[in-house]
């Protein structure tokens, strides 16, 4: 029995819209011996996303409160209702939704519990298929005539006072604030009301580190915890620790009787004369007692050992959800059946951890469970618990995915006009592959190290190079407006941007894909042969420029034969767009021109070459060319009159004896940007194409951008 999704409908950030969130059913993977999910559901977002609200929901219809507050409803929710009440309209009073989808895999025990009334007649008779209980949770107004008239006639006073909408909202919150409100439990699936309390078929428990990681005992409670399950689990030594108490109980009560009590008595005695005051002392040790304070945590440091509060808080916050998930591991391990959908909530567990730390958590964690609590295979039976982690580390995400070679049931939170919404990534919506070790390959292969920073930025730019990376990333912190929004700019190593599309449409983040149009040519047009005075024949390597696009000029670039749909340059637009996401590539000639007349034009492969196109009269970047490629430099230049235009004609051979060295010339390209004057002539130019895809993504309207 596990959780599937929960509904939120108009609680905090979330609207009634992309409000569906998702979660791995419980022991879904492969190690059978895992005290909690073998697969875990993650919710990551960037901060303000919404993350912290799903946790909340979960929280609030388990408590099973029927006080409200206005904060707990989104507020564009309200401000349609306001205008509603403003108009004359009273009909609709608010109201809060929440609907489960438990799925029931137990067969009759599940079938046997709260959950059986939440199922029609229908599901119930198929045994082969997996039976599923709709819960939903209802919030209603208990009186509405009697919240008609509070916000009619304040409206009416504030209409009156010639107040503004602001002051109408605030009054309409507080007003929100002092209604009571009717709770309603019913099934989905055609039947009425129901008289149950979520606590009798949900057990939750929500770790959230900021609540209390500054308590200077924290490590010392949380080791308290970790000692005491031990001895629980364990009949023996439990006995013996209660013997131990026993006896220092009896010890210590004789020795206060003997050495106090009668001194004291005697006092009382002088004091009141009337009755005589009769009290015993004893010694009032427990289990419980002994366990709450019994470990003082210090640290080693050379041969001093230093007090718990002077330790990392990543360690120490490690620790404490430790000890948190095995509190709650070990109330699950000794049910008989079960009966509740046991869900375990770890708010950022990233906090203070070092990346590396943060790996190990999601690695090792489950290991360190089942050595501490050394489950039978009758206890793994029954520790059915789902584990939810809220993160925005990318860290995180990425030992997640790396691990389990999914992305399946990946919860994605992202803002959108001042609302939270969320995306359920599936595999299959995103992988060009159609079986499960197609699936594997493309996790492996492609969703690594950067990529799941994706999940968290404003926009992404993929490019092929450490050029194109370097050089975009600079422009990117030239720009006014985008220097402000955190953008991924990172290669991607080959033509593949193709395999990140799907990916990039599901997560609806603006995208700028730059990638080379790679021309295809033929190995008879790399090179030429003559005979040397011997006859014998040799290949002197030459250089084509593009001149003319015609449809047999082909490109080998995978991702552009991917979106377009074929390999003719000559049918390409000038820029691709799907969505959010844009691919720039150099489909346009550098043209140039004497006296108004146009002389040549060329069409550049790659980006280095169409950065050669655009800068080839610019003394400062002939300079920079100088430095990295000296020979053929000075091959070209050669004699007082050279063509003006000499690095233009030979733009691809320089840009292939470029490719030895690109490290360097990323280098020398982005020292020559930093260091040139802003207002000077000589300032090395962006080619057009990524100069327009920039722009491109300067003015798209980001989702966390409200209209005002």
């Amino acid at each position: 029995m596990y959780l599937k999704s929960i509904e939120i409908n108009n609680f905090r950030k979330f609207g009634s819209k992309d409000n569906l969130i998702g979660f791995v059913k419980a022991n879904s993977g492969d190690n059978k011996i895992s005290p909690v999910a073998s697969s875990t559901t993650l919710i990551v977002g960037k901060n303000n996303a919404g993350k912290t609200t799903i946790t909340k929901a979960l929280e609030f219809i388990v408590d099973e409160g029927d006080r409200l507050i206005g904060s707990y409803f989104n507020f564009d929710y309200l401000n349609s209702l306001l205008s509603k009440y403003i108009g004359g309209d009273y009909k609709e009073t608010p109201e809060l939704s929440f609907i489960l989808d438990v799925i029931l895999d137990n067969g009759d025990e599940d079938l046997a519990t709260n959950f059986g009334s939440f199922i029609t007649i229908n599901d119930s008779k198929d045994d082969k298929k997996p039976q599923s209980a709709k819960v939903k949770i209802i919030y209603e107004v208990k009186d509405k005539d009697l919240f008609e008239t509070s916000i009619k006639n304040g409206i009416d006073f504030l209409s009156l006072k010639k107040r503004d909408k602001v002051s109408k909202f605030k009054f309409l919150v507080d007003v929100i604030s002092d209604t009571q409100f009717r709770r309603v439990v019913k099934g989905l699936n055609g039947r009425g009301e129901k008289n149950i309390r979520l606590k009798d078929i949900i057990d939750l428990k929500v770790i959230s580190a900021s609540n209390n990681i500054h308590d200077k005992r924290l490590l010392a409670k949380s080791f308290n915890k970790i000692i005491r399950y031990m001895y629980e689990a364990n009949d023996r030594s439990l006995k013996s620790i209660n013997s131990l108490v026993e006896k220092n109980n009896n010890r210590l009560t004789g020795r206060i009787r003997r050495t106090h009590q009668k001194g004291i008595q005697s006092v009382l005695e002088n004091i009141i004369s009337e009755n005589a005051l009769a009290f015993s002392l004893r010694a009032d040790l427990t289990f419980d007692k002994l366990m709450t304070d019994l470990v003082t945590y210090e640290y080693i440091d050379g041969e001093h050992f230093v007090p718990e509060g002077q330790f990392g808080l990543g360690y120490t916050n490690l620790i404490n959800i430790l000890s948190e998930i095995i509190d709650f591991s070990y109330k699950c391990k000794f049910m008989k059946k079960q009966s509740k959908v046991q869900v375990l909530c770890i708010e950022e567990p990233e906090l203070f951890m070092h990346p590396q730390m943060q790996v190990n958590f999601i690695r090792h964690i489950e290991e360190a469970l089942s050595a501490i609590l050394k489950l039978s295979s009758r206890d793994v039976a029954n520790l059915k618990s789902q584990i939810v982690i809220t993160t925005h580390s990318s860290h995180i995400l990425n030992s997640v995915i790396q691990e389990s070679c999914s992305l399946d049931e990946v919860n994605y939170t992202y803002p959108e006009n001042g609302q939270s919404k969320n995306i359920i990534i599936k595999d299959a919506n995103i992988s060009n592959g159609k079986t499960d070790k197609e699936y594997f390959q493309f996790i492996k292969k492609h969703i690594k190290h950067q990529v799941p920073e994706l999940f968290f930025s404003d926009a992404i730019i993929l490019v092929e190079g450490i050029t194109e990376e370097r050089v975009v990333s600079f422009f990117i912190e030239k720009d006014i407006f985008l220097r402000r929004k955190k953008i991924s700019v990172f290669r991607i190593d080959g033509a593949h941007g193709s395999v990140y599309i799907k990916l990039l449409n599901t997560l609806r983040i603006p995208s700028l894909i730059i990638t080379d149009i790679d021309f295809q040519r033929s190995k008879e047009s790399l090179y030429k042969e003559i005979k040397t005075i011997d006859d014998e024949v040799i290949k002197i390597p030459i250089y084509p420029q593009i001149e003319v696009i015609d449809e047999n000029t082909l490109t080998t670039n995978k991702t552009l034969a991917f979106i377009h749909g074929n390999s003719k340059v000559n049918t390409f637009p000038k820029y691709f767009s799907q969505e959010n996401v844009r691919v720039s590539y150099q489909i346009e000639p550098v043209e140039f021109y004497s006296k108004g007349t146009l002389v040549n034009k060329f069409y550049a492969t790659s980006f280095e070459e169409a950065l050669i196109l655009e800068n080839c009269n610019n003394l400062l970047f002939k300079e920079l060319l100088i430095t990295v490629i000296p020979s053929v430099m000075d091959e070209l230049l050669e004699g007082e009159n050279a063509d003006v235009n000499v690095l233009a004609k030979n733009s691809y051979r320089l840009q292939k004896n470029l490719s030895e060295s690109k490290s360097k010339f990323s280098n020398s390209i982005i020292y020559s940007l930093v260091n040139s004057v802003e207002d000077s002539g000589e300032k090395i130019k962006i080619p057009k194409y990524i100069k327009e895809g920039i722009d491109w993504l300067s003015s798209y309207k980001f989702s966390d951008e409200v209209e005002l």
